[in-house]
């Protein structure tokens, strides 16, 4: 159960990185398709995904989630600078941390309805993923 309780903090803990990343970018876009790519990062939102884990992954194994400080340093920790000019590097960060979660989601296992769950989170950062890499071409 230890196991499962420091995988899925880790994989919350790359969800709130990505919102802020996202955030990040969602602010400091800019050139000829700067709305565009201020749209793009607009439409993944995580913080309803992590409490869907938080409620029925953790709770609903009898384990208590951290508290949003301790989820917030791990996040903080996975940010790297934004840049503010240019706007490759940021999109390049932001595949990185995607990629880095669905990882950590494939790599965790527990029981079917955790699975079930782990797999539609993961399909959405799979699918922000694609997008995102569009934007690298």
């Amino acid at each position: 159960m230890s196991e499962l309780k420091d995988k899925i903090n880790q994989i919350i803990t790359s969800l709130m990185a990505i919102d802020y990343l996202s955030a990040d970018i969602h602010y400091t876009a800019h050139g000829d398709a700067f709305y565009a790519k201020h749209l793009l990062v607009d439409k993944f939102n995580f913080s309803a995904d992590i409490d869907v884990i938080k409620e029925a992954v953790l709770l609903g194994n009898g384990i208590r989630p951290l508290s949003s400080a301790e989820y917030l340093v791990g996040a903080v920790n996975l940010l790297g600078q934004v840049s503010e000019t240019d706007d490759k590097v940021n999109f390049k960060n932001l595949s990185q941390l995607l990629i880095k979660t669905v990882s950590l989601i494939n790599e965790t296992r527990f029981n079917g309805i955790v699975d079930s769950i782990l797999d539609d989170m993961g399909g959405k950062v799979l699918q922000y993923l694609g997008l995102v890499n569009l934007q690298l071409e």
